[in-house]
């Protein structure tokens, strides 16, 4: 899997990049937002990727262990809905 970052955007509160990704021969875009506390420490990340076919490639790789970062156990759904707010 080849990354590169395009983009990446840093405000006192947050640290965004833009980032295109090859997985097994397809490109992925994403856009990740990092929320920085007062000490600067990232206390949330919101993910955007795209296209969704290319999703599901990095998820199926992911839960074959080939991404220790996600583990398998990150794309499975809990026991009970969540209920939106």
């Amino acid at each position: 899997m080849l990354c590169t970052y395009l983009a990446r955007i840093t405000t006192e509160h947050t640290i965004t990049e833009y980032w295109n990704c090859v997985i097994k021969g397809h490109l992925q875009q994403g856009i990740d937002v990092f929320e920085l506390d007062a000490q600067g420490r990232v206390v949330n990340q919101t993910v955007w990727l795209r296209p969704w076919p290319v999703v599901t490639i990095l998820r199926d790789v992911a839960m074959a262990g080939q991404l220790p970062s996600l583990p398998a156990d990150y794309w499975l759904l809990p026991a009970a809905p969540s209920q939106l707010a």
